[in-house]
C-alpha cells in the first residue's frame, strides 16, 4: 500500500516526504494470521526500517515509484500495524460510496469492471479479466484516458448547454467538474492531458479561435511535465501522448477522404484506431516485445458500445445516490458482454511476441518520420522521400551498430548514503541508454 502525509520521527529530511510505500507481510505460520483490518482513510502507526527509493529500477530504467512521489519504502508485519483513527478524504468518501453502490446492485465481477472504467482503478479486478482485456488489445478501456474524458466532457457540455448559462460561467463550471473527475482519478498523466485538451477546445470556441490539436498536445505536455518532470519516464505518459500525437497527424486527413454519413463515422473510428495503434507501436515493441493484430478491429466494435456503456454507467452511479437503481439492470448485462467478449478475443491469441530490443533513438526517428509524412510538414513529396531515406539509413546504422558491438561495460551508481548499484551493459546497450 502507499501511505500519504507520512510523519517519520527523528529525521528532518524524511519529514518532508509525502508518500511511503509499505510492503505488508505475515501469516507464514499457524499462530500468525494475515489480517488487513484497515481501509483507505485510516491513520495507522507502526515501527519499521525506512529505505530510500532508488532513482533507477533493477532493469536500469527510472523507478516508477518516483512518478507517484514515493521517495521511501519499508516492510512491516501486519501484526505490528495499529489503526489510530480514520480521516477519509473527499476522494476516499466518494469512490468508496460509488463502489458500495455498485456492489449492492451488481455482481462483484461486474462492480469491479464498472469501478475500473469510471476511475481507472484495477485493484478490484481479477487477474483473468485484466489478462483478457490486455490480450484483446482493449486495456486502455480500463485506464481512464482521452476516450473516457472526451465522453465525460461531451456529457457535461450537453448539461451545460441545457441550463443555458453564460459562456465564461459555463467554462468555469466545466473546468470545476473535469478537475474534480481528475482528482478522483488521481491526476494520472492521460487524464490531465485529456482535460487540458478539452478545456483548450472549449476556450478556443468561446474566444472564436481555431483549435489546433498538435499545439494543444504540446501545451498539455508542457504543463504535465512542469507539474512532475519524471512523468517523461512514465510508460503511461509516453503511450498517452504518442497515441494522440499520431491521431493529430493522420486521423482527420484519413477520415475526410470518405463521404459523409454513417459509413464515414464507422471509417472514422477505424482510422482513429489505426492511428492510435501506430502511435503506440514503438513503445509496444520496446517495453512489451509484442504486437497485437486484433487491437484495431476490436476497437471498431467495442468503442461505440463502450461509449454507451460509459454514459449509462455514469448516470447509474449518479442516480443511485438518490435511491434510483433501475439503470444497473441495463448496465449489468453489458458488462457481462464485455467480459465474455474480451475473453473470447484473448483466446484467439493474435498477439505476436517480437524478440527485438528497440533503441530509444529508433523510437525518436519513428515519430520524426511520422511527422515528415504528415501534412503538417509542408514540403514537396520528393523532399519528404529524401529526408525519410536519410533517417532510415541512420536508423539501420544504429541497429547494426547495436547488433555488432558486444563489448562489456559496468556502470556504478551511488546515492547519498554511499550505497552502490552496479549494472553490466554491452557498449551498445550503454549508447542506447544514453541516447
Amino acid at each position: 500500500i502507499i501511505l500519504e502525509n507520512v510523519i517519520l520521527e527523528n529525521d528532518d529530511i524524511c519529514k518532508k516526504n509525502k508518500k511511503l510505500r509499505v510492503n505488508i507481510y505475515g501469516g507464514y505460520n499457524e499462530n500468525e494470521s494475515f489480517d488487513l483490518s484497515f481501509a483507505a482513510g485510516d491513520v495507522i502507526s507502526f515501527t519499521a526500517k525506512v529505505k530510500t527509493t532508488y532513482f533507477l529500477s533493477t532493469n536500469g530504467g527510472v523507478n516508477s515509484l518516483l512518478n507517484k512521489g514515493v521517495l521511501y519504502t519499508c516492510a512491516v508485519n501486519t501484526q505490528k500495524i495499529q489503526v489510530v483513527e480514520n480521516k477519509s478524504t473527499l476522494k476516499t468518501l466518494l469512490t468508496n460510496s460509488v463502489y458500495k453502490n455498485l456492489l449492492d446492485n451488481m455482481s462483484e465481477e461486474n462492480a469491479a469492471l464498472s469501478y475500473a472504467i469510471l476511475f481507472g482503478d484495477n485493484d478490484y479486478l481479477q487477474d483473468d479479466i485484466l489478462t483478457a482485456f490486455s490480450g484483446a488489445g482493449l486495456s486502455h478501456l480500463l485506464a481512464v484516458s482521452g476516450l473516457h474524458v472526451s465522453i465525460f466532457f461531451a456529457v457535461v457540455m450537453f448539461l451545460i448547454n441545457k441550463i443555458k448559462v453564460k459562456k465564461y460561467i459555463g467554462f468555469v463550471l466545466v473546468a470545476f467538474v473535469l478537475l474534480l473527475y481528475a482528482y478522483l482519478c488521481s491526476f494520472s498523466p492521460s487524464v490531465v492531458r485529456a482535460i487540458i485538451l478539452s478545456l483548450v477546445l472549449f476556450l478556443s470556441t468561446i474566444l472564436g479561435r481555431k483549435y489546433d490539436l498538435l499545439n494543444s498536445i504540446g501545451f498539455a505536455a508542457l504543463i504535465t511535465l512542469t507539474i512532475n518532470p519524471l512523468y517523461l519516464f512514465s510508460l503511461g505518459f509516453l503511450l498517452s501522448y504518442s497515441c494522440v500525437f499520431s491521431i493529430a497527424l493522420f486521423g482527420k486527413n484519413l477520415s475526410s477522404k470518405f463521404a459523409n454519413g454513417l459509413f464515414r463515422k464507422v471509417i472514422s473510428i477505424f482510422c482513429v484506431s489505426i492511428c492510435a495503434s501506430l502511435g503506440i507501436l514503438p513503445f509496444s515493441l520496446k517495453y512489451f516485445s509484442s504486437l497485437s493484430l486484433i487491437s484495431a478491429f476490436a476497437n471498431i466494435v467495442f468503442i461505440p458500445i463502450f461509449s454507451v456503456v460509459y454514459v449509462l454507467n455514469i448516470l447509474a452511479c449518479a442516480f443511485s445516490f438518490v435511491g434510483v437503481n433501475f439503470l444497473f439492470k441495463v448496465t449489468a448485462p453489458l458488462f457481462e458482454f464485455f467480459i465474455e467478449s474480451t475473453k473470447f478475443l484473448a483466446a484467439l491469441d493474435f498477439n505476436f511476441k517480437v524478440a527485438i530490443n528497440v533503441p530509444i533513438i529508433i523510437v525518436l526517428l519513428f515519430f520524426f518520420i511520422l511527422f515528415l509524412l504528415s501534412k503538417k510538414y509542408m514540403v514537396s513529396k520528393m523532399t519528404k522521400v529524401i529526408t525519410c531515406m536519410i533517417i532510415l539509413i541512420l536508423g539501420c546504422v544504429s541497429i547494426c551498430g547495436n547488433l555488432i558491438d558486444d563489448r562489456k561495460s559496468v556502470i556504478v551508481y551511488m546515492d547519498y548514503n554511499n550505497r552502490a548499484l552496479a549494472i553490466e551493459y554491452t557498449s551498445a546497450d550503454l549508447i542506447r541508454y544514453l541516447l
